[in-house]
């Protein structure tokens, strides 16, 4: 709620963390925990060096 009642954010930013936590596999975790989990294991995959 902190984030949509902010005047120290701009819609944009405001739209953007929602973005973010929307698709972030923790969220998804509530719902659908082994499809976070595999999303969680691909991520853990990728290096930076890359």
């Amino acid at each position: 709620k902190a984030f949509f009642t902010t005047s120290q954010l701009s819609l944009r930013d405001k739209a953007q963390n929602a973005i973010a936590l929307g698709t972030s596999p923790i969220v998804r975790g509530l719902v659908d925990f082994d499809g976070a989990m595999k999303t969680i294991r691909d991520l853990d995959r990728i290096s930076f060096a890359d």
